[in-house]
């Protein structure tokens, strides 16, 4: 495995370790929006609730394209 991969790995573990602490905290709802920069020290979104979640995505959507 290169280290691109490994790195890469490493990075989804990350996101995952944040997402699965803020659950273990009894919120009703997290979920990742987006990571921002990722390929630098990088910036997580996170949604506290679904409505947030669509919105958020319909608006990087608009602002992508």
């Amino acid at each position: 495995m290169n280290k691109i991969h490994l790195s890469l790995k490493k990075e989804k573990n990350k996101a995952k370790y944040i997402i699965d602490s803020f659950k273990k905290e009894n919120y009703d709802y997290i979920e990742l929006c987006h990571r921002l920069d990722k390929n630098t020290s990088g910036c997580m979104i996170i949604a506290k609730n679904k409505k947030f979640l669509l919105e958020f995505q319909i608006k990087m959507r608009i602002l992508t394209n």
